[in-house]
């Protein structure tokens, strides 16, 4: 079939054009073929009925049991797009804990490789270059990288950025504080493009929070489409799923990706605290971060509106996210989100008061108890 539709012959008619050819195509069904253990005749699955999940305006409008309209059913959301970090006219600081380590192995970067083909001597490929690095020359290219991607336009920053990475660094022939190296590791693999990345990134995140972060951090949303709302949306799917309470969701079903869906969903519709809820799917909810220098999105799992004690005209909204289990790009999302998505739409004002709770898989039974530790913890 492949030859009768390639042309025979280029040669050009008098017209100035080629001549037509023609080609017969003989198509032959797969039916033709036996294939041993089918029935000759197959019967095309029934396909699964769909459903459609939409915002119920209705659901707005019905009182609730103080009499007053549903309309906190509608959760809103900002459409965070990056951060912006005021840097303080004191010095900088950062505080490290558990959450800024790094473990360096030779799983993620092979310090030894053998080339051996099939003819001909092999070859031992070393990192001499980056074992001869000095640590000083370490902590200055490390402090050079945090400067360009994540204070570009501060270069007067850069001696306290540099004495902030030493202490990072700490001393990598002693107990080093934040560093725990693997056999044949040492200081110059941190300056792979991907680890520079991953240190930077936490080394900035630990400045951020120690320099008054939770004041000085803010969102920058899309120019275009700034809010995003549950009203209005509608989309298809076939999953099995959860019909709603009316009382607690803006939308009527809750699509199920997997079984903890049915059981978070479940339990906060029995909670008094909850005043609504929704699953982030088709909401254009997210939350930008990068993980080793790499951009990406983050959508978590519900958005919860919580009563707290402030009243219906200001509830807490509550990023709830079910963790299985951990990876790096996991807690770079869920480390973004606390240290940075919270506090810098919580500075903008606009949007209500938010906050970030992470329930792990295993614990899906205390889901209740999560929440409710949560609520205490923003009471005192």
């Amino acid at each position: 079939m492949g030859r009768g539709l390639r042309r025979r012959s280029y040669a050009v008619e008098p017209d100035g054009r080629l001549a037509p050819e023609y080609a017969d195509i003989y198509g032959v069904p797969f039916s033709g073929f036996p294939v041993a253990g089918l029935p000759e005749t197959r019967t095309p699955p029934t396909p699964k009925p769909g459903k459609t999940v939409r915002a119920v305006p209705e659901r707005l409008l019905a009182p609730d049991e103080t009499g007053r309209p549903r309309d906190y059913l509608e959760v809103t959301f900002p459409r965070v797009v990056g951060y912006h970090f005021d840097v303080p006219a004191e010095r900088l600081r950062a505080k490290f804990d558990q959450a800024h380590r790094i473990v360096l192995t030779t799983q993620d970067i092979p310090t030894w490789v053998k080339n051996a083909p099939v003819v001909g001597a092999s070859t031992v490929l070393t990192l001499e270059e980056a074992q001869a690095a000095r640590p000083q020359t370490v902590a200055f290219r490390l402090a050079t990288h945090l400067q360009q991607h994540h204070f570009r336009d501060r270069p007067w920053l850069f001696p306290q950025l540099l004495g902030i990475t030493r202490e990072w660094l700490g001393d990598p022939d002693g107990d080093s504080p934040n560093v725990d190296y693997g056999d044949e590791t040492f200081p110059g693999l941190l300056l792979f493009a991907e680890k520079s990345s991953a240190v930077c990134e936490k080394i900035a995140r630990a400045i951020v929070s120690a320099s008054g972060g939770d004041q000085r951090l803010r969102a920058e949303l899309a120019a275009a489409d700034p809010r995003g709302t549950t009203v209005g949306v509608s989309f298809d799917t076939v999953k099995d799923g959860l019909t709603t309470d009316p009382a607690k969701c803006h939308l009527n079903f809750v699509p199920q990706d997997s079984d903890w869906e049915t059981i978070v969903c479940g339990k906060l519709e029995h909670m008094l605290e909850v005043r609504a809820y929704v699953k982030n799917q088709s909401l254009g909810f997210r939350i930008p971060y990068t993980c080793e220098g790499k951009p990406g999105n983050y959508f978590p799992d519900l958005i919860v509106k919580l009563d707290d004690g402030h009243g219906p005209g200001d509830l807490l909204h509550l990023v709830l996210e079910v963790s299985g289990q951990k990876k790096k790009e996991k807690e770079a999302k869920v480390e973004t989100a606390k240290t940075m998505w919270v506090p810098a739409v919580n500075n903008l004002g606009t949007f209500g008061r938010w906050a970030f709770l992470e329930i792990d898989g295993a614990n899906l039974h205390k889901t209740m108890q999560e929440v409710r530790k949560l609520l205490k913890a923003h009471a005192g």
